[in-house]
């Protein structure tokens, strides 16, 4: 800003002819990549498809010497990007579909960050693909959270709206929709809930273990509800004697089929999310 005037400079990383080139490159792969979504899939499935396909065809990559990990066309053609590359690979897959989609600016871990709001069944979420694309055994953390979730570990830029000095060299964001819903969260959806450690609830968690070694899956998410305590569930689960999880991982091995894979009882990855009270267990297969 000077004065009163706004200056804005434009600048390219391809030249005219590269132009051309990689935008048909990124048509026809956006264009691959949205005609795997199955025909049938809800809003939800869509987005998980899309969230899914960005974090495992990327490689999050801050040392590559290219502005293109900054844009949607290294993250999809060249599937290495930073924080901006993987928001705006989100955004344009979902605009595409007809789905709503933005980016927001602010910081995450020290550092600026790019993510996104999606509204999924008329309700707004914050999306963090890159955050979750590093996740490991917590590729969901980020997956459809609040306002409260995830300034946890977030600072958002202000709006234009709500600072009145816009000559401050800030990043800033356009109008941001309130997040307040966890509905369609991922954890919401897909976790074991359990307010206690009772048969009933161990009962759950071996319903669960059956239906993810029929589907021959190897993510086991287990969140506890009400007065719970998170890191009293934790310890007697995988830290503690008795033990709970190994005993219903057993247990559920009692009942898959002889000729099926069964889980390995004595071995397991585990990640811990307080901030969602969600235990992400990575389950192997003998």
């Amino acid at each position: 800003y000077s004065r009163n005037d706004t200056i804005i400079k434009l600048y390219s990383i391809f030249s005219a002819n590269e132009k051309i080139h990689a935008e048909q490159k990124l048509k026809e792969k956006v264009l691959e990549i949205i005609s795997k979504i199955p025909p049938k899939a809800t809003e939800y499935e869509k987005e998980l498809f899309l969230h899914d396909y960005i974090i495992n065809n990327c490689e999050y990559n801050k040392s590559a010497n290219s502005h293109k990990i900054f844009t949607c066309y290294g993250c999809l053609v060249e599937q290495k990007a930073v924080c901006s590359g993987y928001s705006k690979a989100m955004q344009l897959l979902m605009n595409v579909i007809g789905m709503n989609c933005i980016t927001v600016a602010g910081l995450s871990k020290k550092e600026s960050h790019m993510w996104n709001i999606v509204k999924i069944n008329d309700k707004c979420y914050h999306l963090d693909v890159t955050w979750d694309g590093v996740g490991g055994l917590n590729q969901y953390n980020y997956f459809n959270v609040n306002d409260k979730i995830i300034k946890k570990d977030h600072d958002i830029y202000p709006t234009f709206e709500s600072t009145r000095n816009n000559v401050e060299k800030i990043y800033k964001n356009f109008s941001l929709p309130k997040c307040s819903e966890l509905k369609d969260n991922y954890y919401e959806k897909n976790a074991v809930k359990i307010s206690d450690l009772s048969e009933n609830s161990q009962d759950k968690i071996v319903e669960k273990l059956l239906n993810i070694a029929n589907s021959q899956k190897e993510y086991l998410y287990i969140k506890t509800v009400g007065n719970f305590n998170f890191d009293t569930a934790v310890n007697r689960l995988i830290k503690q004697n008795p033990y709970k999880l190994f005993s219903c991982i057993r247990w559920a091995n009692k009942f898959i089929p002889n000729k099926s894979k069964k889980f390995i009882d004595n071995n397991i990855q585990f990640s811990i999310n307080k901030f969602q009270n969600v235990l992400a267990v990575k389950l192997s297969y003998v």
